[in-house]
């Protein structure tokens, strides 16, 4: 009897704990329906939640979820949606992709979701999966290859071998000879000078003067001042130093190794941009760029000179780049991140600096400052690298925080006068001013990832590159999606010229789509509608009714021409005058 009543006393404890008491294992379809029956959302909830991404019981999660939507339970429905985006973005971040695609599965089938919406989801994180898995055997080759190229690294010389031509001119003793240049050859000076050089010789014994054809590297270059009898003027002597044959075939195949290096990172680096589009559109599909971050748009420095840019963040997805500079030349070394933030927080790879040097990053954001930790590999013959360490970015105090546009309360449609030729500001009539491509601030509200060579920033659209372009990041054609303009100066602007689509070359801009209906916003004044023409090398001029005083020019995507291949709409250039 006593154990009896223990036995009752632990039922009852379990019961009169609510769902941390719950042995989950146990729960059966019938146990749910009596949470449901009584309205029990917390327990459906944690069921739910205990099991996400769980294949052996995604027909009972399927069911908890069907019964919240079915019995009418209060909130149970944003409870559910608020837990999937939740959990979805850990899911991603983490690589755990199966988990995604088993619970898009059970929410569909349970009528939480359009199944197309879930297919398209389950795709994009299949498409994740494979992509891992390819960029996890790049890795292995990148990290195969590096380590080959240290260890052959140890047995060469520090200097580049080159192949040495030139005219032997004399013995000077210990295996030291003097030669000049082939560009020289009419020159037999006295004494050594910028025209003749010296070769230590190791292998190759020289009988006679001669012609001659030899591997060496560069030791140094030695001023000399001369003799008087010599014409008593300053010089230098070029010194080099003959390399075994041994050393120059290690350097061949060093270099043939670290060749093939560029395009294994150049993979890479697609692959990681192509998964990271996938998992970003995945949770755009579920949750609508936001302006909650935008504080952090634009340029930040620290104290050291370097410089950080936050191209777009929305949607918890953030893109950008840092630069830095060599404090005792020009040299320039450069990261660029892109992903989904999780607790304000990036993780990301660095494939290349500029310079080869490679590694991993972590931003963090906080109210006033933007932290990165990078940890580099630095690449053994870089002369130059970013550099591991903490970097804390500031704002720049010129900047302010973005405007998010004006509501529309009056369309008008505007007709559009059309070149027949591709614009360019050498082209425009002289105008008080010229042309205005100088803003402030360019943000927009989505961004079509980087990949390998090309980058899609906002800052495309006003950098006078025709060979560039802004790209939206929507996973449709972009309808509603927009890039705006902002300055702190009021601009006066009487007519805007853009070139539209992507007009790197014919082939790229007929790929992808292109404006065709657009709104056009203003800071102090009515929006316009435009409808644009289509055509490469074909420029849209639209002319205003008067001059428009504004600190800001925000444009919208209201319809586009379909691109051949992609369905990304671009915008090569935009300008103001």
């Amino acid at each position: 009897m006593k154990r009896l009543a223990v036995f009752l006393l632990i039922i009852v404890m379990m019961l009169s704990a609510g769902c941390g008491g719950i042995n989950y294992k146990q729960i059966t379809l019938n146990d749910l329906q009596q949470f449901a029956d009584k309205k029990e959302k917390d327990k459906l909830l944690a069921y739910i939640d205990h099991y996400y991404g769980d294949k052996e019981k995604q027909e009972l999660v399927q069911n908890a979820i069907k019964l919240i939507l079915d019995n009418d339970i209060k909130g149970g429905k944003e409870d559910l949606s608020k837990m999937y985006i939740d959990k979805l973005k850990p899911s991603l971040i983490d690589n755990k992709h199966e988990e995604v695609i088993i619970f898009t599965q059970s929410y569909s089938n349970a009528g939480g979701m359009d199944k197309n919406k879930a297919n398209t989801i389950i795709n994009l994180a299949t498409e994740s999966i494979d992509l891992k898995a390819q960029c996890d055997q790049e890795q292995k080759k990148i990290n195969n290859l590096t380590t080959q190229l240290s260890e052959l690294k140890k047995a060469l010389p520090s200097q580049e071998i080159i192949t040495l031509e030139g005219y032997m001119i004399k013995f000077r003793g210990n295996d030291e000879y003097e030669f000049a240049f082939p560009e020289y050859d009419n020159y037999w000076g006295r004494l050594p000078s910028d025209k003749h050089a010296l070769l230590q010789a190791t292998e190759t014994k020289f009988k006679s003067k001669g012609w001659f054809d030899i591997n060496a590297i560069e030791l140094e270059s030695t001023e000399v001042i001369l003799t008087e009898e010599a014409g008593s003027f300053e010089t230098s002597i070029r010194v080099f130093k003959e390399v075994p044959e041994s050393a120059v075939n290690k350097y061949h195949t060093y270099i043939e190794k670290k060749e093939s290096l560029q395009p294994l990172q150049d993979s890479f680096s697609e692959l990681i941009d192509r998964k990271t589009h996938a998992d970003v559109a995945i949770l755009k599909l579920l949750k609508p760029a936001d302006n909650k971050n935008q504080s952090f748009m634009g340029k930040w420095t620290d104290n050291n000179g370097k410089e950080l840019e936050i191209e777009d963040i929305s949607a918890d997805f953030i893109v950008g780049t840092m630069i830095g500079t060599s404090n005792t030349s020009d040299r320039i070394a450069g990261i660029s991140f892109q992903g989904l933030l999780f607790d304000n927080r990036l993780d990301f790879p660095v494939t290349n600096d500029g310079w080869n040097n490679t590694g991993t990053g972590a931003l963090k954001l906080t109210d006033n400052t933007i932290t990165i930790n990078l940890k580099l590999v630095e690449n053994a013959d870089a002369n130059w690298s970013m550099g591991s360490g903490e970097f804390i970015f500031h704002k720049d105090k010129e900047q302010t925080s973005s405007k998010t546009g004006t509501s529309v309360q009056e369309e008008i449609i505007y007709a559009v006068e059309t070149g027949d030729e591709r614009l360019s500001p050498q082209q425009v009539d002289p105008v008080p001013g010229g042309y205005c491509y100088e803003w402030d601030r360019v943000t927009a509200s989505s961004t079509l990832p980087a990949s390998k060579n090309n980058t899609y920033f906002p800052s495309n659209a006003v950098d006078v590159n025709s060979n560039t372009a802004w790209v939206e990041g929507a996973p449709d054609a972009g309808i509603g999606e927009w890039i705006s303009f902002e300055n702190n100066v009021a601009k006066e602007i009487s007519y805007i010229q853009i070139k539209n689509g992507y007009t790197k070359n014919e082939e790229v801009f007929w790929a992808n789509n292109r404006l065709k209906k657009i709104r056009i916003e203003f800071s102090n004044d009515d929006p316009i509608i435009v409808i644009l023409k289509d055509g490469y090398e074909r420029g849209n001029n639209v002319y205003l009714n008067k001059t428009v005083k504004t600190t800001s020019l925000k444009i919208t995507i209201l319809d586009v021409y379909k691109g051949q291949k992609y369905d990304d709409t671009c915008i090569s250039e935009i300008w103001v005058f």
